[in-house]
């Protein structure tokens, strides 16, 4: 998938669940969705997993994670229900016909593409490009100052890592 149409569907699906100020609650998409957030723990290697039944689904996340490392799973799994449904590649509980997908923190799945299209749908719902832009300007930051980045990412509630990549992507600095 065209990863500028990764960006255009998280946009849309925030037009769509009317989630437009900033820091987005990826609840309320949830929610909007019908989807169900929970903690579990998952142990270290694994952040969260998704399960679909119908047009049902159910987000974990591992609360040991930094909430900010929450928000960003909990977007990155609704990348995938978005994105991928019905999901291929993946396991199937027989008795109760649903689909998994987990994302692990430390190792590379054997379908990266369909992680690195999740987490581009991530980083766009977190941080919608609008919403960045009007952001740096209002605020005229300066965004190769690592304070001024710091500040971003907490008025979007994301790490500075994911907010360095995203004004990188957006090509607002290079």
């Amino acid at each position: 998938m065209n990863l500028e149409l990764v960006e255009r569907k998280a946009q849309a699906l925030l037009n769509e669940t009317k989630v437009n100020d900033f820091p987005i609650s990826v609840e309320e998409v949830a929610r909007k969705k019908n989807l169900v957030i929970r903690s579990f723990d998952f142990g270290e290697d694994v952040s969260g997993a998704l399960i679909i039944e119908g047009d049902k689904g159910v987000i974990g996340y591992n609360p040991k994670d930094p909430k900010v490392r929450q928000r960003f799973t909990i977007a990155h799994e609704i990348g995938h229900y978005i994105l991928h449904r019905p999901i291929s590649n993946i396991f199937f509980d027989q008795t109760s016909n649903f689909s998994i997908q987990f994302r692990a923190n430390s190792r590379i799945s054997k379908d990266g593409l369909k992680e690195r299209e999740a987490n581009v749908f991530a980083a766009a719902l977190l941080m919608p490009k609008n919403l960045v832009v009007e952001a740096t300007r209002n605020r005229k930051v300066d965004l190769s100052d690592e304070k001024s980045l710091r500040e971003l990412a907490r008025l979007f509630d994301v790490s500075s890592t994911a907010m360095a990549i995203r004004i990188t992507h957006l090509q607002l600095i290079r």
